[in-house]
C-alpha cells in the first residue's frame, strides 16, 4: 500500500480570507499511487471529491472553506491511505441583524440583537 505524508507536517493550515493556500500530499508507493482531494462534510461521513492530484489550491478563501480536508492515495495494493489536514480561516467582523426594525413605545424596553461572525473572535 502507499505511504502518504503531508506538507506541513503537522496538518494544521491558516489562511485569511480572499487569499490563497496550498495544500500539498506526497505519497509513494509502487505502483506509484493516485491521489485525490475531499472535504469532510457534514455529516463527517459524507466527503465531496473536490480535486487530484499532489497539490490542491485554494483561491479567493472564503470563511465557508474552513474545515477538514483529507488526501487519499491509492494505487491499488492493499487500501488506500487517507491523510487529514485541517484548514482555519480568519476573517474580519460580518455583522448582522435578526430583525432590521423593532416597534417599541416611549417607555418601553426594546431589545436590540446583532449577530457577529468573526476569527479570531471579536472582544
Amino acid at each position: 500500500p502507499p505511504s502518504v505524508r503531508v506538507i506541513p507536517p503537522s496538518g494544521q493550515l491558516t489562511a485569511r480570507k480572499g487569499g490563497v493556500v496550498t495544500l500539498e500530499c506526497k505519497a509513494s508507493g509502487n505502483p506509484v499511487p493516485s491521489i485525490y482531494w475531499t472535504k469532510r462534510g457534514s455529516p463527517a461521513k459524507v466527503a465531496t471529491k473536490i480535486g487530484e492530484g499532489p497539490i490542491l489550491t485554494l483561491e479567493r478563501v472564503e470563511r465557508q472553506q474552513a474545515g477538514v480536508y483529507q488526501c487519499t492515495a491509492d494505487n491499488n495494493v492493499g487500501d488506500p491511505v487517507t491523510v487529514d489536514m485541517r484548514l482555519d480561516v480568519l476573517y474580519p467582523p460580518d455583522i448582522s441583524v435578526d430583525k432590521s426594525w423593532i416597534h417599541s413605545g416611549e417607555g418601553f424596553e426594546a431589545q436590540l440583537e446583532c449577530i457577529v461572525h468573526a476569527d479570531p473572535q471579536p472582544s
